[in-house]
């Protein structure tokens, strides 16, 4: 089995490295090293890597993404520095969640914004007592009326601070083994406000990780829901 790289593959590494070189260390020298970087600063680089298709890089290019091959996501993502990865695997991780969970519509509302990183998004679904088990969740979705009532906390959440969009994983209630009944609820933040806040960390410390709190936040059902059920196995995800 040949394991070298094809030349195709080392132009596209080059060409990421050279974009860090170029455009993105100078964003990341320019601010504290100690302290997050300031919103538009990471939106400014989102969307640099967004050019590279790293931020729509599992959506299929017939629905706009860049449709790149596992191997080659891959090695494109190891020449970002690692704020950087983490920061783009938020956003790239929800963008390919709402792609491919979530109706025609709401992929026509969200996507565009998001792959072209324009909007920062991330996904929410670790909380405080729960660790990253998604049928463990306690933050509950109510119906009422046309909208979703948000109730919990999660933790942990690459972006959260910054974000513009949050995918949050929620409970509406139990199934017959006692574990959540889940949905995941698109939730614009200019439309249904909620907290978020950093959480200090000993490394990383120029990307975003916080807190979000829910408190009786209002999503529109219409616009909002993005799959009624998940499957029933248990799954580790980024946020």
């Amino acid at each position: 089995m040949d394991f070298q790289l094809t030349s195709e593959q080392r132009m596209i590494q080059e060409s990421v490295r050279r974009m860090v070189s170029r455009d993105i260390q100078p964003i990341l020298v320019a601010h504290d090293p100690n302290a997050p970087l300031p919103k538009e600063a990471m939106r400014q680089i989102l969307q640099l890597c967004s050019s590279q298709g790293l931020t729509s890089a599992r959506v299929p290019e017939a629905s706009g993404g860049a449709g790149l091959p596992t191997l080659v996501y891959g090695l494109m993502m190891e020449q970002l520095p690692p704020v950087v990865t983490l920061a783009v695997l938020g956003q790239e991780v929800t963008v390919t969640r709402i792609a491919f969970e979530s109706t025609y519509e709401q992929r026509e509302r969200f996507l565009p914004d998001l792959m072209a990183a324009r909007k920062i998004t991330c996904t929410g679904t670790t909380e405080p007592d729960v660790g990253s088990d998604p049928r463990s969740v306690k933050t509950r979705a109510e119906p009422d009326g046309d909208h979703y009532v948000l109730n919990g906390r999660k933790m942990w959440i690459t972006n959260a601070s910054i974000c513009d969009v949050i995918n949050v994983t929620t409970s509406v209630g139990k199934d017959e083994r006692g574990l959540a009944r889940m949905m995941r609820i698109v939730v614009d933040r200019e439309a249904s406000p909620f907290e978020a806040r950093e959480i200090p960390t000993l490394g990383l410390r120029q990307g975003h990780l916080g807190e979000v709190v829910f408190d009786n936040t209002r999503a529109p059902r219409r616009t909002s829901l993005v799959k009624l059920e998940m499957p029933r196995a248990s799954s580790r995800s980024h946020g």
